[in-house]
């Protein structure tokens, strides 16, 4: 599993990755709150890329948002 040290290297192959079948690829979030790190994991079962990066105040509310936007899409599959 590739760990991309830099955003832009791990955005482009993440890219990359959901292009070339976008219905297999998930992506896994990872926040360890006692060492602050998030995990990043983007997946389509062949192939996966990884990034960890400490999570800071940018990271913090970026979570917040995806996690209200998760939940969102969770209630509307319910109905």
């Amino acid at each position: 599993m590739p760990h991309y040290q830099t955003w832009e290297e791990f955005s482009r192959a993440a890219e990359k990755l959901y292009l070339s079948d976008p219905m297999k690829v998930r992506v896994v979030l990872k926040y360890r709150h006692c060492d602050g790190n998030l995990c990043i994991k983007v997946t389509d079962d062949v192939v996966s890329i990884f990034r960890k990066q400490p999570a800071r105040c940018f990271w913090n509310s970026q979570i917040k948002a995806l996690s209200c936007v998760c939940y969102i899409g969770q209630t509307r599959l319910k109905m």
